[in-house]
């Protein structure tokens, strides 16, 4: 056989091989165990992501262990991971602490997603956007001066179709593997004995079991997360025995989330009676 027709076959061979064990690498996904999302933080660079090799979504049966982008026609984009166990992991692509998770299932052709916690760190104030750029579409956030931690309960829902993207350009990049990326939730729990204050919106039925002494440590304690610098004897010592207390501000107003308003005039009208 002439010498470099058989190189060339041999060559021909070896990425034939290649392709099978890589195509066996996405049908079979990594059993690591993440249903505790027990800790990584493996970052990923973002220009690299655009140069993967992609593929659209409908050419490719949906398997667990994949990364589903969403690009937007702004260019913003999201990630989705859809974990061997049914976790569902939501997160912005130019943003490294602002997730979302729940569970998934497939059902035919239909992706249903439900979504249960958001958590992260969100910017206090303004965002730094440079000058002339105010009226600017752009698709990467330009950061703020400060960032505090947030884990909220939320619920809702929402369904991909894998043979229609009419709504949006779903692609997945055949070199992400959801088990890339594990996150640790407790790195963003809210400190303190009534962290629910500001995770969800209340109701009587979440306060009736707490005494009005409870209900105003509870609505202080939303402030104190802030580091704000209490006025009365009974809050300065209650507060100063939690570790996680900084007294450092004489106004928190700017970190307040709607949520912790609304639930802090709630609290408070309970606490004095008026419901």
């Amino acid at each position: 056989m002439n010498k470099k027709l058989l190189i060339f076959l041999i060559i021909t061979l070896s990425i034939s091989c290649n392709q099978i064990e890589r195509e066996k690498n996405i049908d079979r996904p990594n059993k690591k165990n993440i249903s505790s999302l027990k800790i990584t933080e493996k970052k990923q660079d973002k220009e690299n992501i655009k140069k993967h090799k992609i593929v659209r979504i409908h050419k490719l049966k949906f398997p667990a262990n994949y990364v589903l982008e969403e690009v937007g026609p702004a260019g913003d984009a999201e990630l989705y991971y859809f974990y061997s166990d049914n976790i569902f992991l939501l997160r912005d692509l130019y943003s490294d602490d602002d997730f979302s998770i729940g569970s998934w299932t497939i059902v035919n052709d239909t992706i249903k997603v439900f979504v249960k916690e958001h958590f992260g760190y969100r910017g206090i104030g303004e965002e730094n956007i440079p000058e002339g750029m105010e009226t600017v579409e752009h698709s990467a956030s330009y950061g703020f001066d400060e960032y505090v931690k947030f884990y909220e309960n939320v619920d809702y829902k929402f369904k991909i179709s894998l043979n229609d993207t009419a709504f949006g350009f779903y692609i997945i990049d055949t070199t992400l593997f959801a088990n890339d990326l594990i996150i640790k939730p407790n790195k963003y729990m809210i400190d303190g004995n009534f962290s629910i204050a500001s995770m969800k919106e209340l109701t009587t039925t979440d306060l009736k079991k707490y005494t009005s002494k409870e209900l105003k440590l509870m609505r202080n304690e939303i402030f104190a997360r802030y580091g704000y610098k209490f006025k009365s004897k009974d809050l300065i010592e209650y507060f100063n025995s939690k570790g996680w207390y900084k007294p450092q501000k004489n106004n928190v107003d700017i970190y307040l989330t709607n949520l912790e308003k609304k639930n802090i005039n709630f609290i408070k009208k309970l606490e004095f009676g008026q419901e």
